[in-house]
């Protein structure tokens, strides 16, 4: 299969990041949130003994807080 310089373009390979941040598993979620505005990032790669176990994101957090807050409330999470 040809592919095209077009078709190419949107591939996920060509719009990925490269250099990709990652913290240990057992890391705090302000350790990550610290992390992500340090390095200007919506996401990090989430490891345990150099093993990918998954992702957070900055959409995590945010949930995070807001569940936070709804807890401090009394309201349903």
């Amino acid at each position: 299969m040809v592919r095209s310089e077009s078709s190419k373009a949107n591939t996920v390979e060509s719009i990925m990041s490269k250099h990709v941040i990652t913290l240990e598993a057992d890391s705090t979620a302000l350790q990550a949130a610290n992390l992500m505005s340090e390095k200007n990032t919506g996401s990090v790669v989430i490891t345990d003994n150099d093993k990918i176990v998954g992702i957070i994101t900055e959409g995590d957090l945010i949930k995070l807080v807001c569940a936070a807050d709804r807890i401090k409330q009394n309201l349903p999470t």
